[in-house]
């Protein structure tokens, strides 16, 4: 994630991450290095919860796609 956000900034506009360990840290990155994103999507991330959602839809102004599916595991 890293790579992508310092990288790609605020070009990206899609971001596909489907069942990946995604910590509170990397949300972080997402939120302050590619607010642009229009699509995010983070199904079967499931560290992302709660508080890290509510992050991304408030600090993420252009977002129009948040996916977040969950496993039914």
């Amino acid at each position: 994630i890293s790579m992508v956000a310092t990288r790609m900034g605020r070009k990206l506009r899609v971001l596909e991450i489907e069942w990946c360990q995604i910590s509170q840290h990397c949300v972080r990155l997402i939120v302050e290095n590619l607010g642009n994103l229009r699509v995010l999507n983070l199904s079967y991330c499931p560290a992302v919860v709660g508080e890290e959602i509510e992050v991304l839809a408030k600090n993420i102004p252009k977002i129009q796609t948040l996916k977040l599916r969950k496993s039914d595991k």
